[in-house]
């Protein structure tokens, strides 16, 4: 893996959210792993990553099954571990409210999905390794 390759996770329990946001992700140079649950991210994002292989960036659906997506934001913000991910929330709510309440809840920033392409680009460029 070159060493400005972004890892991202798509955490939706949409398969063809997942199938589509990793498409478009390795279309735009990142490696990309879907996960269909809170719970199966949680390793991802809590546990110390290798050095050589962090996460980078992960795509959280809000209204996961299960543990919801806000849940998740707020555990990984809670445990201490270098290297944190950016955590983005994905909805298809745009509202103000719904902005500000995945921020207060630990996310990085708010999309909404379908997400558009710039917003997408800047969001990585935001985490990109120099």
């Amino acid at each position: 893996m070159p060493p400005t390759e972004i890892r991202a996770l798509v955490i939706d329990d949409n398969q063809d959210v997942r199938d589509s946001m990793v498409m478009v992700l390795e279309l735009m140079g990142c490696h990309a792993m879907a996960l269909s649950s809170a719970e199966e991210a949680l390793p991802f994002l809590t546990e110390e990553q290798p050095v050589d292989a962090p996460i980078h960036i992960a795509f959280v659906d809000v209204s996961l099954l299960g543990m919801s997506g806000y849940e998740l934001a707020r555990i990984v913000r809670a445990r201490h571990v270098p290297r944190k991910a950016m955590l983005i929330a994905m909805t298809g709510w745009g509202a103000e409210r719904d902005r500000e309440r995945a921020l207060s809840e630990g996310f990085d920033a708010h999309v909404v999905k379908p997400l558009d392409m710039t917003r997408l680009s800047s969001l990585l460029d935001a985490v990109r390794p120099r």
